[in-house]
């Protein structure tokens, strides 16, 4: 389970402890409407418990990260009718989803602003009706405590997210560039390692002045070449994948950026295009994105010839489908969708470019599937809903 999952998981299970422990402990001291002191507390822990559930898959789903806001907001407002020490819980409270949930900045200043006004219209309403003396604690020493609290909230939020931003990326960048690293020497080391097996054959070809097959062996060790250079050129892609110029910009002019880069081996391919939709983030990254995928289908092509060449892509504000007309069986479709070949072949199959696409499209909060229907191999890339 991840650090994250981990810490948030806890807290529930710690907060729902306290909530039995302080039941238990002041159940005895309330007279008066005690079936609603225990309803709200039995309420609180019934919203908490799924709450940890959820957050054990994941920290960052904003449905529990909300759930535990409403049942700490319900156990607070409960617990001020009967005692004043519920005012200080509940600016705990915030600290408590400051450090302990890992909610969306936007969200965080959302929930924690709708918590506090709320508190207090529902504890301005029941003042008259408190069995406790408030004592010389006017109304706007109570806004006080709330303003200060989410003032120091917000800025500890802020800087606190920033940094574990931070962390993640660099966290996400490390691994990944680990993992390519550990790829790349591995086919390097693979592709490097025919040319010095052909170099014997060479050598007898070049004796025995067999010319036919010299020529066929330099083509061979083209390809070879070729493929190393594509292999380190996607390498290199994805190691600078640190592009920080991020705007705002239209999928169409990266499609058409990828076209313009490839045209020299677009001259006989029909590309239809269709739809589009804003995308935010580096343009240059969702441009290479294409490029793989483009470059995948222009090496399908070559290698299966096919009568008609036709790439066809729709894009719309949830996906983006791309398609080519290259023929694949079930059994070579079902290798690159369970990723039996994300990395470089000389057979021309997908390679790096899938692999790149992957990882890539997780900075726009997108992923790549794949999908195999008869003979026609699907890539769709899905936009994932942004919460805040």
């Amino acid at each position: 389970m991840p650090k994250l999952n981990r810490i948030s998981s806890s807290a529930i299970l710690i907060y729902i402890f306290i909530i039995f422990l302080v039941t238990l402990t002041e159940s005895h001291d309330i007279k008066k409407n005690l079936h609603i002191y225990l309803g709200t507390r039995l309420l609180s822990g019934l919203i908490a418990l799924p709450c940890y559930f959820l957050f054990k898959k994941n920290a960052l789903n904003p449905v529990p990260q909300i759930l535990f806001a409403v049942s700490l907001w319900i156990y607070n407002v409960g617990g001020y009718y009967f005692k004043p020490l519920y005012l200080p819980s509940f600016t705990q409270s915030i600290f408590v989803l400051t450090f302990f949930v890992f909610m969306n900045r936007k969200l965080f200043y959302a929930t924690v602003i709708s918590m506090t006004l709320t508190f207090y219209f529902v504890a301005h309403h029941l003042q008259n009706n408190l069995p406790y003396n408030q004592g010389d604690f006017s109304d706007p020493d109570f806004i006080g405590v709330l303003l200060s609290s989410i003032t120091i909230a917000g800025m500890i939020h802020h800087f606190y997210t920033a940094q574990r931003h931070v962390a993640e990326y660099a966290h996400i960048q490390f691994g990944t560039a680990g993992r390519l690293s550990a790829r790349a020497m591995h086919d390097i080391k693979g592709s490097l390692q025919s040319p010095f097996l052909m170099s014997d054959e060479i050598n007898t070809a070049i004796h025995s002045q067999n010319y036919q097959a010299i020529e066929k062996m330099n083509a061979d060790l083209n390809l070879q070449f070729q493929a190393l250079r594509n292999y380190l050129i996607s390498f290199n892609q994805m190691t600078s994948k640190n592009d920080d110029l991020k705007n705002e910009f239209n999928a169409l002019d990266c499609i058409d950026h990828a076209k313009f880069i490839l045209k020299n081996r677009l001259n006989l391919i029909l590309i239809e295009i269709s739809g589009d939709r804003k995308i935010f983030g580096s343009q240059n990254l969702f441009t290479s994105v294409f490029i793989n995928l483009i470059s995948n289908s222009l090496d399908q092509f070559d290698l299966n010839d096919p009568e008609y060449k036709k790439i066809q892509i729709h894009i719309s504000p949830s996906e983006i489908i791309y398609e080519d007309s290259v023929h694949m069986t079930p059994d070579a479709a079902l290798d690159l969708i369970n990723g039996y070949k994300l990395t470089t072949k000389n057979d021309g199959s997908g390679g790096m470019g899938i692999y790149f696409i992957k990882e890539a499209l997780e900075h726009f909060q997108a992923s790549l599937v794949m999908t195999h229907d008869k003979t026609q191999l699907t890539f769709k890339i899905l936009f994932h809903k942004k919460w805040f």
